[in-house]
């Protein structure tokens, strides 16, 4: 009850208060604001109460403020970074860079400079060495190139590649069509085809259309407006450092093209693809003067094509002529392939022959292989190769080599002892007993005579007329060996052609006259594959290194 008086009593003193102090206030205000003594009063301070909802929300505004201003500020520094940093960065570089722009399929041999071992991946943009060995890429856009060392090159798109030295070939689906290849001075562009590129240090280029077509162009063509040339299959075009071109004629061994190279890389579990990487090099040998693989596409216009890589075009077997000689039947290779050797019958005077085979009177060495497979039912002399002037009248007209299986009803017992089996034979001058002719045969190193039990038999012949010896192999060992102490300077001139299967001097004579005449003796009976003649003599490594690379199985016949 007191506190309650007291509170009345504390406030009634302040309303009194106030009350003076206002009409003080207004007296002073009305006499200009002069105050004299008389009229000073005891002066209270004033309490002002703000309600706190106020002050939260004030607080509130200041936070707000000062957020706005550090995010501002925020913004401003990082702009100013971002900015310094594009003002520093190298503006010739691709933002794509490090994409991925073609896969590494396969690789035979391979080693990289500026790749991880192991990636498979090849971004766009980055320089690349292929130090050793061949590879095969897959670009995103679906063209197949094959690279072989020592090639540096620069993927700069999904369908286009910066060739600055080295080997390429491109297999270009319709996909992919439009893809390129620039050279320091060319740019090659694609019309859906096979081509291949060889880019030389120097500043030289070379471009070879194997199939379909390309556009040749310079690299600032786009910015010249200069129209490309058109080059087709077949064709090549060499340009030198300066960009003047010459158009030739494609070399397909100059590269590696994706069927050699997918036997390069099946080499090691397949026969057939060891023997095609083998031939493929054997072809880009200098001293070959002709191969016939017997291949179908490796036939047309009555001939099997020679594919020497120093003589294609020349030296292709006739496969008969209806009159002296009909034509051998497509056979089973030993590989197993339809179609891909040759199968003589003795009874019909198959044989083949080339009628523009140079005069090997010229060379001072030879050497001669083939693959051969003997039917059961053959002749007592079956030939497998011969270059043989026989003119019928004597011995002083018959000169020149064969290669030949006998049996034992055709030996000869004379000074050179037995010939049964395999055997070589040479004369220069047509006398058969003096030292300028001899013979080579198979037995007795051999362990007996060629038979039709033998299956498929791989035999070289080599004449080294400078060295004085010739030798005679079967399946990669030398089974004979003639050190001639008189071996002529040069191999007997002979004006016949090379015959596979028969007797050269026959074929001046009508078929006719051969049906049931004692010279089908000479005539082959069985297969041969893979006739290769060399202008040089083959090391006895180099022979059994050929025997290796095709040797498959043997598969002996039913009698």
């Amino acid at each position: 009850m007191a506190e309650s008086v007291a509170n009345k009593k504390r406030a009634l003193q302040e309303s009194q208060t106030t009350q003076a102090l206002s009409s003080t206030s207004s007296a002073d205000l009305g006499r200009g604001g002069d105050v004299g003594p008389a009229h000073d009063v005891k002066r209270e301070p004033t309490v002002i109460v703000i309600p706190r909802v106020f002050v939260y929300l004030a607080a509130a505004a200041c936070l707000a403020l000062v957020a706005v201003l550090g995010v501002e500020l925020f913004s401003s520094s990082q702009h100013s970074d971002e900015k310094a940093a594009l003002d520093s960065a190298d503006p010739s570089e691709s933002p794509n860079a490090g994409r991925v722009v073609a896969q590494i399929r396969s690789s035979v041999r391979a080693q990289w400079i500026g790749l991880a071992p192991g990636e498979k991946r090849l971004p766009v943009s980055t320089p690349l060495t292929l130090s050793e060995g061949v590879a095969e890429l897959l670009m995103n856009e679906g063209a197949h190139l094959v690279l072989e060392a020592p090639c540096v090159f620069e993927l700069t798109g999904d369908n286009a590649v910066l060739l600055k030295s080295g080997k390429l070939v491109a297999n270009v689906p319709p996909s992919a069509s439009g893809f390129e290849v620039v050279t320091g001075n060319a740019r090659i562009i694609d019309i859906g085809t096979e081509f291949g590129v060889i880019a030389k240090p120097d500043g030289t280029m070379r471009a070879d259309v194997f199939q379909g077509e390309i556009q040749l162009a310079h690299p600032q063509s786009e910015r010249s407006g200069d129209s490309p040339q058109s080059l087709f299959a077949g064709q090549a075009v060499e340009a030198d450092a300066s960009g003047r071109l010459t158009v030739g004629e494609a070399y397909e061994l100059s590269f590696v093209r994706l069927d050699e190279y997918a036997a390069m890389r099946d080499a090691e579990h397949s026969a057939e693809a060891r023997w095609t990487a083998y031939t493929h090099k054997m072809r880009r040998d200098p001293g070959l003067l002709a191969y016939y693989s017997f291949d179908p596409e490796d036939r047309g216009d009555g001939r099997a094509r020679n594919t020497a890589g120093q003589t294609h075009g020349r030296f292709g077997a006739v496969l008969g002529d209806g009159r002296a000689f009909t034509r051998p039947t497509p056979s089973v290779d030993r590989f197993g392939r339809s179609g891909r050797a040759f199968s003589f019958d003795h009874r019909q005077a198959q044989a083949l022959y080339i009628d523009d085979w140079p005069d090997v009177g010229a060379l001072d060495a030879l050497t001669i292989s083939c693959w051969f497979r003997l039917n059961t039912e053959h002749a007592p002399w079956s030939l497998l190769l011969a270059q043989w002037h026989d003119d019928g009248s004597d011995e002083q007209g018959r000169y020149g080599f064969h290669l030949s299986v006998r049996d034992a009803s055709r030996t000869n017992t004379g000074p050179h002892g037995s010939t049964a089996g395999l055997q070589a034979h040479l004369s220069s001058d047509g006398h058969t007993e003096n030292e300028s002719t001899w013979y080579l045969k198979d037995e007795p190193r051999s362990g007996g005579e060629t038979t039709a039990q033998d299956g498929w038999v791989h035999v070289v012949l080599t004449i080294d007329c400078d060295g004085g010896f010739v030798r005679l192999f079967k399946n990669g060992q030398e089974i004979d060996t003639n050190g001639v102490r008189y071996l002529p300077p040069h191999l007997p001139a002979v004006s016949q052609p090379l015959v596979i299967g028969g007797k050269a001097s026959l074929r001046g004579i009508d078929l006719v006259r051969l049906i049931g005449n004692s010279n089908l003796d000479a005539f082959f009976a069985g297969e041969i594959d893979d006739v290769a003649l060399f202008s040089r003599v083959l090391s006895p490594n180099e022979v059994i290194d050929m025997f290796t690379a095709g040797h498959t199985p043997s598969k002996t016949r039913s009698p």
